[in-house]
């Protein structure tokens, strides 16, 4: 008569259950990690929306100012003649009145290469003015 040994059938048991313990807890983990990275997408895209209509909204105040300031035949001569116009002053205070006006913290004219023409700041020792 032979003698089972049981402690030899059950191990391959013992083991699938350890197994399946180990899967189900590591995709719980996954699910879990899934989920929390997925509220915190929608969470940052959600702030991103907020941010960005902030932006639209106090950028859109200063929408009509270039086309403003194009009807200004000054502004224009300026442009046109940057190094020989007595009028840069004259355009200094005007870019300060109208900076004061719309409540930016700065307003400037600026050339085609990039130079500060004539600035609302031109009286304050950071200015854009060259």
């Amino acid at each position: 008569m032979q003698i089972k040994k049981p402690y030899l059938i059950k191990t391959p048991v013992v083991l699938v259950v350890v197994i399946l313990m180990l899967l189900m807890i590591w995709s719980g983990g996954y699910i879990s990690w899934k989920i929390g990275i997925d509220q915190l997408h929608q969470n940052s895209q959600q702030q991103l929306d907020q941010f960005i209509s902030h932006l639209d909204a106090r950028l859109a105040r200063f929408q009509f100012i270039p086309q403003l300031i194009s009807k200004n035949t000054i502004l224009v001569e300026l442009l046109k003649h940057p190094d020989s116009n007595p009028h840069i002053d004259l355009v200094n205070h005007f870019l300060e009145d109208v900076n004061n006006i719309i409540g930016a913290s700065d307003t400037y004219i600026m050339n085609s290469r990039g130079l500060t023409l004539a600035a609302s700041n031109w009286q304050k020792e950071r200015t854009f003015n060259k």
